[in-house]
């Protein structure tokens, strides 16, 4: 089970690895993108004022093969007075099924209502968490699980009928 594991493992790494795809794209409200048979509609932006930090959240929908699956809101957070300085952190949206993840992540948005959105579709990331690791740790389990142990016996060899008595 460990090395089914492991080879799961390792067709989901190069599977990401050599067939994800990435695109950058610039969307205004209401306008969409269709990357990989998920398409993406950009709705709006909305921006809030936090007491230690600026948000910008984008809110899109998302389809595949025409059926709606929900909302995704990817957003960006700047803090301007941290103790290092100005620093901004980015929250990706992710859609994950056992074929391919999807990633949104907002990059720029820009004073007309645009969003840069960088779109990642990665296939078979799931079956590297939940199918390479359960199997192996169902591996190691069963590995370690304690063997049945049978009694010592002694072992008789047959040699025969006796043809003289015993004592002499």
């Amino acid at each position: 089970m460990v090395h089914l594991g492991i080879v799961v493992l390792g067709l989901g790494v190069t599977a990401s690895t050599f067939y994800s795809v990435q695109r950058d794209v610039v969307l205004k409200p209401r306008e969409e993108v269709t990357v990989e048979g998920w398409t993406l509609q950009f709705l709006a932006t909305r921006h809030h004022e936090r007491g230690d930090r600026e948000e910008r959240l984008a809110t899109l929908a998302v389809f595949r093969e025409g059926k709606f699956l929900g909302l995704a809101t990817p957003w960006t957070a700047f803090f301007p007075n941290s103790p290092i300085g100005a620093v901004s952190a980015t929250r990706a949206a992710i859609r994950s099924t056992p074929a391919q993840d999807l990633y949104i992540i907002a990059s720029e948005f820009q004073e007309d209502g645009s969003v840069l959105f960088r779109i990642l579709v990665n296939p078979m990331v799931w079956w590297m968490w939940f199918g390479a690791g359960p199997l192996a740790v169902l591996g190691v389990v069963i590995s370690l699980w304690p063997q049945r142990r049978t009694a010592p016996a002694m072992a008789y060899q047959y040699e025969g009928p006796v043809t003289q008595p015993a004592r002499p």
